[in-house]
């Protein structure tokens, strides 16, 4: 009967001990960092630049573009992305210190196109729209771009790009180009 309930008592520490779904099926993190490669499973990335302004004049089209202001400032971040295997839909977020932003709706062009096929790299951007005071030169936090493809993401890869490595571009006004397929010009 002793034996039993140390059993038991075992069993029980090791149930509440074990991960969590969301930490078994999570995918994996390959880190980088802005200006070089990072590959992962199903995706590359090479973040060129990064680039901060209160206003960013948006390319609608080779002709047409459109000034957005930002309600905080814009974060973009240009980069290529490629597609490893399949063709797939490259998904991103921004994390500034504690604070996870998505890509802003506000952005009325798209920074990428609807899907990255292999061997056709795409060049394009991120617009994030970010509280001010966490991109103040001073103050030192992670500032990351996370990238994965879009779907199943079980034993998947995420880029994980650290930005503060160089200093961010800051002007008034940034110009954003609409996304181009194929190598760089």
């Amino acid at each position: 009967m002793p034996i039993t309930a140390v059993l038991i008592t075992a069993a029980a520490f090791l149930w509440h001990h074990l991960p969590v779904p969301t930490q078994v099926y999570a995918p994996f993190d390959v880190h980088g960092i802005s200006g070089s490669p990072v590959r992962g499973h199903s995706l590359a990335a090479n973040v060129t630049r990064v680039r901060v302004a209160p206003k960013a004049k948006f390319a609608l089209s080779q002709f047409t573009s459109t000034r957005v202001s930002a309600i905080g400032l814009w974060l973009i971040v240009d980069a290529t992305i490629s597609a490893i295997e399949s063709s797939t839909l490259p998904t991103a977020d921004l994390v500034v210190g504690g604070n996870t932003y998505q890509p802003s709706l506000r952005n009325p062009a798209g920074g990428f196109g609807v899907r990255v096929d292999p061997g056709l790299p795409q060049h394009g951007y991120w617009a994030f729209d970010v509280a001010p005071e966490l991109l103040q030169p001073s103050i030192t936090k992670p500032l990351q771009l996370r990238v994965e493809s879009d779907g199943e993401e079980r034993l998947n890869s995420r880029l994980v790009i650290d930005l503060g490595n160089q200093p961010l571009q800051r002007a008034d006004v940034v110009a954003v180009s609409a996304y181009q397929v194929g190598p760089a010009e």
